[in-house]
């Protein structure tokens, strides 16, 4: 677990993308970002979820983006 901002971010292993966000103990609304070593991440997160559009940066690069309905990956609406 990764703690920024008072918001702890819950990471399965080998993964990049946080699966839940709390903040002061509840699930967290709104938008965050956080890096990991070289990834940098940001997105929305709704009722702890990720929910909505994630980008990825590598480095210096924007590696992408993923969407999320109420924490599970679909493909671009």
């Amino acid at each position: 677990m990764t703690t920024i901002n008072q918001i702890s971010f819950e990471v399965e292993a080998g993964k990049v993308l946080p699966k839940f966000a709390r903040q002061r103990g509840q699930p967290y609304t709104g938008f965050a970002t956080a890096s990991d070593l070289i990834v940098d991440w940001s997105g929305y997160f709704l009722d702890g979820l990720p929910h909505g559009k994630f980008f990825i940066c590598w480095g210096d690069r924007v590696s992408g983006h993923y969407f999320f309905e109420h924490g599970v990956e679909v493909t671009q609406p």
